[in-house]
């Protein structure tokens, strides 16, 4: 999916794992080659079910809002590959099946869950799913009460694209940024705003590009409109918005690599916008920002708890730029806190315990494999185990006199 804040996992992965000579290979629902060069190319989720070519030493689970069980039919590119009904399952239950199959550890690099779970479903099929996991975690404490009461250790972990300064350092982004900026026909001095909407939370095209106009003139910055998910119609939500501004602005939406847009954000004065992932690579890179969080997700005050700054959160577009305002203003630059980085390194040194040994957890991912198939034999009945290879077979030749 053409999504930048997706599409940023498997790189911070690769950077964490390399130096435990562990390779990535990402997987999603289709084998769509990503819109951006410097994204890995993913394998579909039925190849790391059952591709005897690949020998992979363990799976790993995330991150983003993948933990739900509803269907993706807005994501044209699944609808089209017939995969929209199970495209998100197939990423953490597919996951799960394909390391008990394998027989290979599972580990979980803290996704998230957006809505609540079926209580018989959680029961009888995402529970056994989750004991099968060497090492769980998610991140934020919504994602975590959403499974429900359970006996296992889940910690909450911070989104880990907070790590991308180890993938890309500040100071390329900042020199990519400059060069952009000359291939306006900018000065590379230019101070920049960055700016990102969503379709859900536009609101009125002409108020919103009003409110752009007028906080880029208070303080002299030249706005970029951000498109970071094309699959998800920022492109026309950009250009719509662009369509109604009055001041000089650019329009970001031709990046040939993630690491344009990431430029785009850590080489701005502030950022204001609804993705998610704009915003963790804003503070990543120590970038003034906001979060516009509508609708509201467990998510978004999740991470802002956790990087204790609540007040970056802006249920409007008004309160939004009253809030970049008030960064504009003050004279400190907001780091991340080290309590961050240290969670992420003990979490990272977690899953790299539970990769590493294949036997601990053999009885769990068995155990989890003889439920699903039980469930799978009450629910549809001997059909659903025996069709798909036996059904219909003739003997070759008679036997017992043709019988």
């Amino acid at each position: 999916m053409a999504n930048y804040g997706d599409l940023l996992f498997p790189l911070v992965a690769a950077e964490r794992l390399s130096a435990h000579d562990i390779d990535v290979i990402p997987v999603s629902p289709t084998e769509m080659r990503p819109a951006y060069a410097d994204a890995m190319a993913p394998i579909s989720a039925d190849r790391m079910l059952h591709d005897k070519s690949l020998h992979p030493s363990s799976v790993l689970v995330g991150g983003g809002y993948i933990l739900m069980t509803q269907s993706a039919g807005a994501m044209p590119a699944y609808d089209k590959a017939g995969v929209a009904e199970t495209a998100y399952p197939s990423l953490w239950i597919g996951a799960a099946l394909a390391a008990a199959i394998r027989d290979i550890p599972l580990a979980w690099n803290a996704p998230g869950a957006p809505f609540p779970f079926p209580s018989q479903r959680r029961e009888e099929v995402i529970l056994p799913a989750l004991r099968a996991a060497d090492y769980l975690s998610v991140r934020d404490a919504q994602s975590a009460n959403l499974f429900g009461p359970h006996d296992l250790d889940m910690p909450i972990v911070p989104d880990t694209v907070l790590d991308l300064p180890r993938v890309w350092p500040r100071a390329g982004l900042v020199a990519l940024h400059r060069a952009q900026l000359a291939e306006r026909g900018l000065p590379v001095e230019t101070r920049t705003l960055a700016v990102h909407v969503r379709a859900r939370a536009m609101g009125d095209p002409a108020e919103l590009a009003a409110l752009i106009d007028i906080f880029a003139e208070q303080h002299g910055l030249y706005p970029l409109l951000l498109v970071l998910g094309r699959d998800l119609g920022d492109d026309r939500v950009a250009r719509r918005v662009s369509s109604e501004m009055k001041s000089a602005h650019g329009v970001v939406d031709n990046a040939n690599s993630l690491r344009e847009l990431a430029a785009t954000i850590a080489g701005s004065s502030v950022y204001v916008g609804g993705s998610f992932h704009g915003y963790v690579t804003a503070a990543a890179y120590d970038t003034p920002a906001v979060m516009v969080a509508i609708p509201s997700h467990g998510k978004f005050t999740g991470l802002l708890d956790q990087l204790d700054r609540p007040k970056d959160c802006a249920r409007d577009w008004s309160a939004a730029f009253a809030r970049a305002h008030e960064h504009l203003a003050g004279r400190a630059v907001d780091r991340l806190p080290a309590s961050v980085s240290k969670a992420l390194d003990l979490h990272w040194e977690q899953i790299v315990e539970a990769l590493r040994y294949s036997e601990r957890g053999s009885a769990r991912r068995v155990a989890f494999l003889r439920t699903y198939l039980r469930l799978g034999a009450e629910r549809f009945g001997s059909a659903w185990l025996v069709s798909p290879h036996l059904a219909g077979m003739r003997p070759d030749k008679p036997i017992l006199n043709g019988i």
